[in-house]
């Protein structure tokens, strides 16, 4: 499930941060559990699709600051946590 998130929302994919699955989440954050499905390395950014335990999935978009093509390609497969800043949770209504 995603933790300290309710109703449907969406977050805008580089707001996400890829964390450990143990990862200690903030009073102020959201998070959910996953696993890296597929990785689109793109140069500057590299674009993660994660599969959420709870079901769905969430694409994060990470820029390549320190990490090479090989390390992001690795990634895929791994499980992680999804943490964000609750204030980036918009509603979806309709």
């Amino acid at each position: 499930s995603i933790v300290g998130a309710e109703g449907t929302f969406t977050v805008r994919p580089e707001k996400i941060h890829l964390a450990d699955p143990d990862a200690t989440v903030g009073a102020d954050e959201s998070s959910a559990r996953g696993r890296i499905r597929s990785v689109v390395y793109l140069g500057s950014d590299t674009r993660y699709v994660v599969a959420l335990d709870a079901g769905g999935e969430l694409v994060v978009t990470q820029q390549n600051l320190a990490t090479s093509s090989m390390e992001a390609l690795a990634a895929q497969g791994k499980a992680v946590r999804l943490i964000w800043k609750r204030q980036h949770n918009f509603p979806v209504t309709g």
